[in-house]
């Protein structure tokens, strides 16, 4: 279950209170008495909130009440923290005047929480008489204007269902494609909520193929041009370990100035961010394209070579506005025309063709009686006469938020904490809104799937944007907030004090002792000591700027600890008080300091990329190593486990894995390995692996090593040295009986195919492989043609990533594209070939 935003505090209270009834403090008789009663009174109280949470406005007094309530929340489960961490030091190892002082330490701390058990007994019963003065019970009494609850959706729409958007990418690629083969810089512009990113990605996807390299990259308000132009470096293909913005402009220019590129720059706010931007890209005359889009015509002028590359946005029609709403709704056209069809009307009417404003309703409407209608038609108001507003989008939208049960509410407002347009992995809020007490177990599902589940429905609402799909278990595997929701759940964050963000110099100045969860996008200056010194008893801390890298010292209590930067695993011995921390990574570090990681036990999720330095590594960061992750496994339930370095010896002992094989769901070893190892077949639960082995030959008995696993899904297998062609085989009952995804595009030295025996990884739906050689397209078509061998019948997908002949002229390469296409197609007709030419 999880929790509404208002009673989110409440909720981990009784969490402590109920912790308190445990045998570890059967001697706090006195106080073991007294806490039954406070939890039942907090739990009425908790329901009270979440009917005020349902509430579409509240008045002044009831506001009040519910922020005295979350106040009182806060200050007495530090109280209870702070006692529990008295009482959970360890005198074991200590000497005896040590020993002494910490056991009269713990004798105070039990008079003490006894002496504020009867203060919060006051505090309740005082919070108790102003709800009756303030009349706080009639609130929930009166009716709110939508009382609807959402329906599962549809994940996500295939690009063959957008509506209306055929004619305006028609109308773009030959705005961009015709003419002399100069560099052309084109613009979309338009409000907020038109569909300009949608219309830009399926330009961008329709024109695949016919470039040498692509990206595609959001701007935001605040951009990080560091970041920015570092993931258009990555996504271009080119690697760069340097922060300096001199160094990446030069090395994207200079890696493009030959290629034909094709460069998206999406939500663009001012010129000067553009100006700046500009300068990585050449003047190449390969027939290159950079498509921007923003809602400033003037941005847009800036951008563009010529006036006629901006391309102006325009809403939906009548038609295209109707289609989309039903095709949500999941109503008929006769259904509409019989007894919608004068409600639908208005409605659409007052979505302006904005394909934002229209799904958002949709989604709240499907499933709904003509009743529910009609009161989200009164709702709605005068919005969009004349021209379209930001005010109008909004409150759009907060129709939306407040018809959310409230689990999904405090779910949603946690996107808060994350920057602009910043891609946002499901897998890191799942564990997140668990870390913080949001979601738990339910009698049937782990916390972990009623998270998911709530990830999922929050999609299906239209909330949340996917941006990554898993083709193969149709999972959305990252997603993104529009920038018009962002401003809302940002409004909405301040009204409940949710969260703060830091963002600029005066933000950090605004920051209190109240706040538990604060998030950090701005390291500039007198920010640093702000933070540390007025955020002791902060629950999340996230923070996106590897400027500051705060010291966590004095944060007692932290739950959730998200970087998103790299950091030197010597800066350990700061963080090692977050005890509670589900998720920690650790990028481009030495592992010479990384003994340390065996005391985080409390760990869910662990990267470690060890990069070279002037140092060699020496033999005992070895062993620091092997004897962190002994430590780890004793008492760990770590799920990920991921490693990125070829530093390693050879012969590295990584056989202490399998002791995490009760809760290890994803391994990832892209270090050197000789062989497959039989250790792997104990990681029973294992789903996702990727493994970089030094060399396998046609017959190798690893493949059936792996064909036992039971619940592995995701296979990825990167040799180093091979024959060229890997039997996929496996004992008798052992055939990859789970597998559904096998990619070989990583084997880059040369072609590596695959032959299947009969049964083998029925489930198969993908298959990945690549090369490099223009050589490999014989040994390609043989295979294609009945090389094949027992191709599983489930295979939906072939994605063949490479180099092929036809000379340097794309021309030449779409002739061999079409050639491969052909023979497949002619022996596996059902099999969707993807060819990814480079």
């Amino acid at each position: 279950m999880a929790v509404s935003a208002s009673s989110g505090a409440m909720n981990s209270l009784i969490g402590k209170l109920t912790a308190l009834m445990g045998e570890e403090y059967a001697k706090l008789k006195g106080v073991r008495k007294e806490v039954p009663a406070l939890e039942d009174e907090f739990r009425s109280i908790n329901a009270l909130l979440d009917k005020l949470a349902s509430m579409d406005k509240l008045d002044g007094p009831a506001k009040e009440w519910r922020n005295q309530v979350k106040d009182m929340s806060y200050d007495i489960e530090d109280c209870i923290d702070t006692f529990m961490h008295h009482l959970g030091e360890n005198d074991a190892t200590t000497g005896l005047v040590k020993k002494t002082a910490r056991i009269i330490k713990k004798l105070r701390a039990r008079h003490q929480i006894a002496s504020k058990i009867e203060k919060i007994k006051a505090q309740v019963k005082e919070i108790d008489n102003r709800r009756k003065r303030y009349n706080v019970d009639d609130c929930v009494h009166k009716p709110t204007n939508v009382p609807v609850d959402p329906r599962v959706l549809v994940i996500l729409e295939d690009a063959k269902n957008l509506v209306g958007i055929d004619g305006p990418t028609d109308e773009l690629i030959q705005l961009v494609t015709g003419g002399e083969q100069e560099l052309k810089v084109a613009s979309i512009v338009g409000f907020g909520g038109l569909g300009k990113t949608t219309l830009a990605n399926h330009v961008y996807c329709k024109l695949e193929g016919q470039f040498h390299c692509r990206a595609f990259v959001s701007v935001s308000q605040k951009p990080d041009m560091a970041k920015l132009l570092g993931k258009i470096l990555s996504q271009i293909g080119c690697n760069l370990q340097t922060c300096d913005l001199d160094d990446i402009l030069y090395k994207i220019k200079e890696y493009l100035q030959d290629k034909r590129y094709f460069i998206v720059i999406d939500d663009i706010w001012d010129s000067s961010a553009w100006k700046y931007i500009r300068l990585a890209f050449p003047d190449n005359n390969c027939g290159s394209i950079i498509l921007t889009t923003t809602r400033d015509h003037y941005v847009a002028l800036t951008c563009c070579s010529d006036e006629k590359y901006v391309y102006k946005m325009q809403p939906l029609s009548e038609e295209d506005s109707r289609m989309l709403f039903f095709r949500r709704v999941s109503r008929s056209r006769q259904d509409c025309t019989d007894e919608f069809g004068e409600l639908s009307a208005e409605i659409l009417k007052k979505c302006g063709g904005l394909p934002l404003a229209i799904i958002s309703i949709a989604s709240l409407l499907a499933g709904q009686p003509k009743k529910e209608w009609e009161s989200v038609r009164k709702s709605l108001g005068s919005m969009f006469q004349g021209n379209p507003r930001l005010e109008d989008m909004k409150r759009i939208l907060d129709l939306s938020y407040k018809t959310l049960p409230p689990p999904l509410k405090t779910c949603l407002l946690y996107f808060g904490m994350y920057p602009e347009d910043h891609i946002i992995l499901k897998e890191d809020l799942v564990m997140q809104w668990i870390a913080e007490g949001f979601v738990s177990k339910s009698p049937r599902l782990e916390a972990e799937d009623v998270a998911g589940n709530y990830f999922n429905e929050l999609v299906n609402m239209s909330m949340i944007q996917p941006v990554k799909i898993d083709r193969v278990n149709d999972e959305v595997v990252t997603c993104k907030v529009h920038d018009i929701m962002l401003d809302l759940i940002r409004e909405k964050s301040a009204e409940e004090n949710f969260n703060d963000v830091v963002d600029d110099p005066q933000a950090s100045a605004g920051l209190h002792k109240r706040i538990r969860r604060v998030s950090i996008h701005y390291g500039g200056e007198g920010v640093q000591p702000t933070i540390s010194g007025s955020l002791s008893q902060v629950r999340s801390v996230m923070v996106f700027t590897s400027v500051l890298v705060p010291s966590f010292q004095g944060f007692k209590y932290v739950r959730v600890l998200f970087l998103d930067f790299s950091i030197p695993v010597e800066q350990l011995s700061s963080y090692r008080e977050v005890k509670k921390e589900k998720g920690f990574d650790i990028y481009n570090s030495s592992v010479e300091s990384i003994d340390g990681l065996g005391e985080l036990t409390s760990l869910r999720h662990l990267q470690i990329t060890a990069m070279p330095c002037k140092d060699h590594f020496s033999p005992l960061a070895f062993n620091a190593l092997h004897s962190s992750l002994e430590r780890l496994a004793c008492s760990s339930c770590l799920r990920t486990f991921e490693f990125y370095s070829f530093l390693l010896p050879i012969d590295m002992d990584w056989s202490i894995l399998s002791r995490f094989s009760p809760h290890l769901r994803r391994l990832i070893l892209r270090t050197r390995i000789p062989r497959i190892p039989e250790w792997i077949s104990q990681l029973h639960n294992l789903c996702y692996l990727l493994l970089m082995v030094r060399e396998v030959a046609p017959e190798d008995d690893g493949i059936c090593i792996l064909a036992g696993l039971p619940s592995l899904v995701h296979l990825s297998l990167e040799f180093q040295e091979h024959p060229g062609v890997i039997r996929i085989r496996g004992p008798a009952g052992l055939t990859f009986q789970a597998l559904k995804y096998l990619d070989l595009s990583r084997c880059i030295s040369k072609l590596l195919l695959p032959v299947f025996e009969t049964g083998v990884m029925p489930k198969l739906q993908e298959l990945q492989v690549r090369s490099k050689s223009a050589n490999d397209l014989d040994k390609w078509l043989e295979w294609a043609s009945g090389g094949i061998g027992h191709l599983p019948a489930r295979v939906k997908r072939v994605e063949v990533q490479g180099y092929w002949c036809g000379g340097d002229s794309m021309r030449g390469k779409y002739a061999t594209k079409s050639e491969m296409t052909s023979v497949f197609k002619r022996h596996h007709p059902a099999v969707n070939l993807i060819n990814s030419i480079f």
